[in-house]
């Protein structure tokens, strides 16, 4: 196994800190923890790199040429579930 990018590990460990016990099943809920908790560690570890956190959350979420988040898709639930679903569904057909 390969040496681990202290980076990642202490993203991690921070991340895995505010991990709780039970699973989120309510949509507004999932997209504050994700706003909250999983984006700002996303751009901690790319560095505000916005190619790098298209690479990992979709080009409909991050606009890597206006380097910016897009707030109406992360801001509306629905939207940001769709997105992640799409992102998926896109890395397996590949």
């Amino acid at each position: 196994m390969g040496e681990s990018d202290p980076t990642v590990d202490e993203s991690s460990s921070r991340y895995r800190g505010k991990l709780r016990s039970q699973p989120v099943t309510d949509p507004d809920q999932f997209a504050q923890r994700f706003h909250q908790e999983i984006l700002p560690v996303l751009q901690e570890y790319c560095y505000d790199d916005y190619s790098a956190l298209t690479h990992y959350l979709g080009s409909k979420l991050v606009d890597a040429e206006a380097q910016r988040i897009n707030d109406d898709v992360l801001n509306d639930p629905t939207e940001l579930i769709a997105a992640l679903i799409q992102l998926v569904a896109e890395d397996k057909a590949t």
